[in-house]
Formats: structure tokens, sequence, C-alpha cells
């Protein structure tokens, strides 16, 4: 990856409005070391006398095509990353199969970061001739930006089946310095847990591969979301899917991610659990990479636990929470247990006593979430005054214990919230169970 040698890239941007050229200055000369041209024939002088590692390049400039520039400087400069900013609702369908990268003409502070992801990304990646492969895997339908939060809806590319899968990008209000990105491991859910949305997709259930899960995970970094420089991402497998069901793949996927630069990455598992050696077999293959596990408890009656989630059938809670114990010796990286509250139905003082009983002395948090009203019928949402009472009365115990509450109005909570995510169907506009 061509740069000029002092650790910073040195990047040429490339916009007709002085004004607005001027501000992008500010905003990258503290990474980068910075160059700048007005016109597309400038642009081109400087690109052949000079090392660039980055091209940050308007879509629409005073003396040509911003496109028809960032394709030639392509051609020329195949180690540096190309990058063309649209402007807002401008469409430019097949940018990634020509090696150019998109960010959206927005406010300048926001745009730093994506650049600078592609950068990272590429600079160092041993998977570098990959890179488009992975991204032309999937083919991204729609961006939603509402509340803070970016659904990214997306069709496999991989035969002419109607395979939809959608991926959420968000920062939560406490945490601004971490990007969260939530993934798809599958579209629909072998599981089929009685709470999540996943789980009751009929038609196209269908195990993501390595480059798919790979290429949601690059299209992310295209979000509006991701701003800010060397910002810590989250990577989370919840967005469709199992690991348990898909193992191999996910690990793929992560250790290709892993290898990719130098992103400050760190992944999320959300997983019911599995046969106890089966299961084992799983999270040790998992100690090589920054992953944290989240276990989906929901209940500690047996009865209740498998009612809720049928493929638990047959499980020991015991022997899987021995598998985390060790897990956390191995790594230092602690268990969360999930627990997703439903009134009257694992909501009493008694689960809380039975949660203490459990996880006192483990390596283990303890994370309490609502239940998206309807996700399961026959129940109702709960409060959120009584979710913090739950909470509190584990923290009183000495419980490390944390309430999550989901983000964003009901409508957009039941549709991209963990274990409600529902992929959208690009032929009928439709959310596709």
């Amino acid at each position: 990856m061509q740069h000029g040698g002092s650790g910073k890239p040195t990047i040429l941007l490339v916009e007709s409005d002085w004004e607005y050229l001027g501000r992008l200055k500010s905003h990258f000369k503290v990474v980068c070391r910075v160059l700048m041209a007005r016109t597309a024939r400038d642009a081109e002088s400087i690109a052949a006398s000079k090392r660039i590692g980055i091209f940050l390049i308007a879509s629409r400039l005073e003396d040509g095509s911003g496109l028809e520039l960032a394709k030639k400087i392509r051609q020329m400069k195949q180690k540096s990353v190309v990058c063309l900013m649209r402007e807002k609702d401008e469409l430019i369908p097949s940018h990634h199969k020509i090696g150019i990268r998109c960010v959206e003409k927005t406010e300048q502070g926001l745009i730093t970061r994506p650049v600078l992801n592609f950068w990272l990304l590429e600079k160092n990646s041993s998977n570098q001739n990959n890179l488009e492969e992975f991204r032309n895997s999937i083919e991204i339908l729609s961006r939603t930006q509402v509340e803070g939060l970016e659904a990214m809806d997306f069709r496999l590319t991989r035969d002419k089946f109607p395979r939809y899968g959608r991926s959420v990008i968000y920062r939560h209000p406490e945490h601004r310095e971490i990007i969260d990105i939530g993934i798809a491991s599958m579209r629909g859910c072998y599981g089929k847990c009685r709470m999540c949305l996943s789980g009751r997709i009929k038609k196209y259930v269908t195990k993501l591969s390595d480059y798919e899960m790979v290429g949601q995970f690059l299209h992310s970094l295209d979000s509006f979301v991701s701003y800010g420089f060397r910002t810590k991402i989250n990577v989370g497998f919840t967005c469709g899917g199992d690991f348990i069901f898909n193992p191999d793949n996910t690990y793929r996927a992560i250790k290709i991610m892993k290898s990719s630069g130098e992103l400050d990455l760190n992944f999320i598992i959300t997983t019911i659990g599995s046969n106890t050696k089966i299961f084992k077999s799983y999270v040790d293959k998992m100690m090589e990479f920054p992953v944290s596990f989240y276990w989906s408890v929901h209940s500690l009656d047996r009865a209740k636990r498998e009612w809720l989630m049928p493929a638990t059938k047959g499980q020991s809670l015991e022997d899987i929470r021995r598998i985390f114990s060790d897990y956390f010796l191995m790594t230092g990286r602690r268990t969360t247990l999930s627990w997703m509250l439903v009134h009257g139905f694992n909501d009493s003082v008694e689960d809380v006593e039975k949660i203490v009983k459990f996880v006192d002395g483990q390596p283990m948090d303890v994370k309490v979430m609502l239940l998206a009203n309807g996700c399961l019928p026959g129940y109702s949402a709960i409060t959120r005054e009584r979710g913090e009472w739950f909470v509190g009365q584990l923290l009183a115990h000495g419980i490390n214990a944390r309430f999550r509450e989901n983000l964003g109005s009901e409508d957009i909570r039941n549709k991209v919230s963990c274990g409600t995510t529902l992929p959208f169907d690009g032929q009928t506009h439709k959310f596709a169970a």
C-alpha cells in the first residue's frame, strides 16, 4: 500500500468546491499528509508524479466525471485506495466490481473514518487480492438510516434465488467510541427459538459462507455510523443464525477479518450452546481470536428453557458453564449470560435467586434485556422499570449485571434488535419470513 513513509498515508483530495475542500483538509490533516486538486486534470498530473496511498474524489467535478477519474486512477495506482464521494442518494452500483470504494458526501468529519478504515484494512492485509470477491459475494439493496442505526439490507449473489439478509451498524449512546456491527451467519436459523423471528424464516434457510460474512463486514465500513479514526469495532454474529449451526464458516470469517489490515476488531458470538463435546471443540477453536461469548440462557428451569429454545433439549447447563469457565482460564475473557426478560415467565424473585446461585463465583456477567413486543406469542412486553428492578436485585447480590434496552422506537426495535432482525425482501419490499 503506497504512502508517504512517515506512518501517515498521503491522501489526494479532489473536490471542485474550494470551501468544502478546505474543510476536508482540516479533518484529514490530523491523520494524513494532504494534497489537494480542484479538477480532474490537476488530479491526474499529481497522481502521475507523487506516491499517494489514498485518493478521495468527488463524483461531480467542474471539468468531468469523478467516477471516470476514479477509474483512471484505479488503473494507474493499483496499490492505492480509491474512494469516490457520492452525492446523497446517488447510486453507483458497480463501484466495488472495479475496485473503487464509495462514501457519502456529508459532514467532513464523518468521511474521515470510512476512508481511513479502507486504508487500514488494505495496507497490510494478507487477503488483499480477495477483498473484492468478499464484497461482491453480497449485493447491497438498501441502507436505512434512522435513530442512530443503519440497517443494511443485502442479497446473496451466489445464485438466482432470492436469499436476503440484513446487517445492523450502530453506536450505543453510552459507548460512542465503539462501532458495533451485527452480521448474519445464516439466513434464518435451525434453532427455531420461539422468541426469535429469524427462526421463523421458512424459505431458503441458508448457511452463509465465510466470504458472505466478511462481505457484510466490509460493506458495513461504508456506513454513516463508521466515523472517527482507529475506533474500536465490535463485530457481532447477532443478525441471524447461531454459530453452532455454521461453526466452520464462522471461524474462517473471523480469521479473515482479523488478518485484514490494522483495524481494532473484537468479536461477539451469541449462542444457545450445544452438545457438550461438540460445543467444547467449537469454543476451543475461538481461543486464538479476541472472541467473547454471549450465552442465551433465558431460564434456568430446564422445561421452560427447552420449551423456549427447542434446540437446547438435553443440554447440561453445568457442563456448558464449565466450558466457558475453562475458556476464561485460557483467554481471560468472561462470558455474558443473556437473559431476555419475559413477563410472567422468567422475571420473578425465584429467577433472580437461581441466577445468583448459578453465576456466583463464575467468570460470568449477566445482561438483562427486554423482549421485543410481539416476538413471543402469548406473552406481553415487559416494562423498563421491571427490567431495572430485576438488574437491581442481581446487583444487590453482588452479581455483575447490566440492563440493555433495545435502541430506537418500537417499530425500529422490532426490525433490527438482536433476535428480531428480519431480512428485507428486495422483490416485495417487505420484511421476508
